[in-house]
């Protein structure tokens, strides 16, 4: 009488019977666990990650030079949703309140790229380097080891300096693997060898496949500057 009176009622009481996983044996599904920190190998690091580009803005500061990207997504920006990362999340400026918001989290580790531009303007330390965008990244990990967070960074997120694609096509010259070990003598290697095929939407499959080959060149060269 009720579930006449009730349609959707009966309707839904239809359906939890018909999806429930259980079979005349008992449930389809094992019963849960419960993950903690004790599920996983001691000192496994529980952490964060983002790209300069996605999230630091202030593109205009520290005399940081235009990167790939802000030439891209500003040139094409029906391809970039119509955005682009000159303000992103603006972690140049927020980044104390960012740090702690992962501290909340209990977070062990933090990964963040270095702007290439941020720090060579023009793509080269030979053009200048910028002091106040390595005090901006020196700023920021004294911040996470104050929080106790251990900072993983990346070089190389992509973002190469427009002045050296404008110069000699970015890693479509062997050019680039001097120009990018200098950048990473005192930093590290990029932790995924991928330029994702270099950007396609700009480059055609041939010339995306000889990029991978100058990335596996820089890859190496990296590794002994470092």
């Amino acid at each position: 009488m009720a579930l006449q009176k009730f349609p959707l009622m009966g309707l839904l009481m239809l359906l939890t019977i018909v999806v429930s996983p259980a079979t005349a044996d008992g449930p389809v599904c094992p019963p849960s666990t419960k993950l903690s920190r004790a599920s996983f190998p001691e000192g496994f690091l529980f952490g964060t990650a983002t790209a300069a580009y996605q999230v630091e803005g202030a593109v205009n500061e520290t005399c940081r030079g235009p990167a790939l990207w802000d030439i891209y997504c500003k040139r094409y920006p029906e391809k970039c949703k119509n955005d682009n990362g000159d303000v992103a999340v603006d972690f140049f400026h927020r980044y104390k309140e960012d740090i702690q918001l992962m501290k909340n989290l209990n977070t062990d580790a933090f990964r963040l790229s270095i702007a290439w531009t941020r720090i060579f303007p023009h793509g080269r330390k030979e053009k200048g380097v910028s002091q106040a965008g390595v005090q901006f990244y020196h700023d920021v990990i004294d911040e996470l080891l104050r929080n106790g967070i251990v900072p993983f960074v990346t070089v190389f997120h992509w973002d190469t300096p427009q002045d050296l694609e404008d110069e000699y096509g970015g890693f479509l010259s062997e050019r680039i693997v001097e120009a990018l070990s200098e950048a990473m003598q005192a930093q590290v290697v990029s932790p995924e060898c991928s330029t994702a095929l270099y950007l396609q939407a700009a480059c055609l499959l041939k010339l995306g496949m000889e990029a991978k080959a100058k990335e596996a060149l820089q890859q190496g060269s990296a590794l002994e500057a470092v």
